[in-house]
């Protein structure tokens, strides 16, 4: 499926690096073959932090969340809405350009969300590449 997603956060000056806190908001729909071909919407909903070392132009570290991954679907035994709460971790990777008091800025980030579903655990992996500003 396809997707978007919106984050909003402040960063600050740390020790050596960068604290991040921030918000966010996924959501994606479209067809799904092991689903039938039916439409499914999913989405995600997440608070979290990220520190990041210099290293060079780039800072580079952790990245915790607590997240809400919900989905919505229709297969042959109904409509279904599926939501769980559980934690994310990973690292993120970030490429900033200081234009004055502006900053443009290239982001990866990588986590993993494990969760449990129909009373098992599963997971996903989560990946993420972002272009986006910071203003002062």
């Amino acid at each position: 499926p396809w997707g978007g997603e919106l984050e909003a956060g402040r960063w600050s000056a740390a020790a050596g690096g960068r604290l991040d806190l921030h918000l966010r908001a996924d959501l994606a729909s479209g067809t799904v073959p092991e689903q039938g071909d039916h439409v499914v919407t999913t989405g995600l909903v997440a608070a979290g932090a990220s520190y990041g070392w210099r290293l060079g132009a780039l800072s580079a570290g952790p990245l915790v969340e607590g997240a809400v991954p919900w989905r919505l679907f229709e297969n042959e035994t109904g409509y279904h809405r599926q939501a769980t709460l559980a934690p994310a971790v990973g690292a993120r990777l970030l490429a900033p350009v200081h234009l004055g008091g502006a900053m443009v800025a290239l982001r990866y980030d990588a986590r993993f969300l494990p969760y449990r579903h129909d009373g098992a655990w599963t997971s996903l992996w989560i990946h993420g590449l972002a272009l986006g500003g910071a203003f002062r």
